[in-house]
């Protein structure tokens, strides 16, 4: 992995900013509107979702980042259940869950990725370990 200086520049945030601005726009439709409490549930997630992995990024180290990465991941999961339970509701309709999940899906297995990089390229990891012996 080549050095990244910005957090906007990593593939993972990109994506899950893209599932943030479609899921925004969604929970921002008239369906929605009696429901505010579960919209500002799901937006107050999409926001820890992106705000998390800046501040992960932002801070002094790997054990950090891994940390605050492992919190966006998880608020991609609550966002994601938080639709289905929309789409439970009937707030939302099958196709836009399906294209919203897909998004979800793709940020969870590039966060799921980016954690596994991180993880196991420390240094101080039982792979490294292995390799110095």
């Amino acid at each position: 992995m080549g050095a990244i200086h910005r957090f906007e520049d990593f593939e993972a945030f990109k994506t899950a900013r893209e599932f943030v601005r479609a899921t925004g726009t969604t929970v921002r439709q008239p369906a929605f509107r009696p429901e505010n409490q579960l919209r500002w549930q799901i937006e107050r997630a999409l926001i820890s979702i992106l705000s998390n992995f800046a501040e992960g990024f932002e801070r002094s180290g790997r054990q950090e980042f891994i940390q605050f990465l492992t919190i966006a991941k998880g608020s991609t999961g609550e966002a994601k259940a938080q639709l289905i339970y929309a789409l439970d509701q009937g707030l939302i309709d099958e196709p836009a869950y399906q294209v919203l999940a897909s998004k979800a899906d793709s940020t969870l297995a590039q966060f799921g990725g980016l954690l596994k990089y991180l993880v196991e390229s420390a240094p101080d990891s039982a792979k490294a370990k292995r390799r110095a012996q």
